[in-house]
C-alpha cells in the first residue's frame, strides 16, 4: 500500500516548508552531491544566492530567501524577490544546498537544509547553462511542488 496525501495536506506541508526556510540561503556546489544533507559540503562552492544578491548574516534575516504562498500546489520566490548572486568561482554546477536562516555548514545531524541536483533540464534546480565563470551574475527561481522529505 503505498501513502496518498490528500491536497489539503500537501497544501499544509508547502506553508511549513516556506515558513521553516523563510530567511533562507542557496549555496551552488561543482562536484558530486553529498548522500546526505546532513553530509559537509562537497566540491566547490561556485555561487551564493540571496535576495537582490545582497549579504546574509547566518541568524538573521535580512536579505533571506523566502516562498511565496502556493499556488496550485507549487510554491516559488515570494513575490518581489528576485534570488541572486554572483558566481564566486569557475566550474560545473551540479547541486545545490538550500540552508534555513541559521546556515549551518559542515557535517550536521541538527541542521535544517536540504539539497538537490543542478543542471539544464531533468534537476530541482534549472539553470540556463551549467558551466558558470567567476564574476558572473546569476538569477535562480526555484519551484517546489512537493517538499523534499
Amino acid at each position: 500500500m503505498s501513502v496518498k496525501k490528500a491536497k489539503g495536506m500537501i497544501l499544509a506541508e508547502l506553508i511549513a516548508f516556506a515558513a521553516r526556510f523563510a530567511g533562507g540561503v542557496l549555496h551552488i556546489y561543482s562536484g558530486t552531491q553529498p548522500a546526505s544533507a546532513d553530509d559537509a559540503e562537497a566540491g566547490t562552492l561556485l555561487g551564493i544566492i540571496t535576495v537582490d544578491g545582497l549579504a546574509h548574516t547566518p541568524g538573521e534575516v535580512t536579505n533571506g530567501l523566502n516562498f511565496g504562498s502556493p499556488v496550485d500546489g507549487v510554491i516559488s520566490p515570494a513575490e518581489g524577490e528576485e534570488w541572486k548572486g554572483t558566481w564566486v568561482a569557475t566550474g560545473e554546477a551540479t547541486w545545490f544546498r538550500f540552508y534555513d536562516k541559521d546556515e549551518i555548514t559542515d557535517a550536521s545531524d541538527v541542521a535544517v537544509r536540504w539539497d538537490g541536483s543542478v543542471g539544464v533540464a531533468d534537476a530541482d534546480l534549472l539553470l540556463e547553462n551549467v558551466t558558470v565563470d567567476m564574476g558572473q551574475s546569476i538569477i535562480v527561481t526555484l519551484n517546489v511542488n512537493n517538499p523534499p522529505a
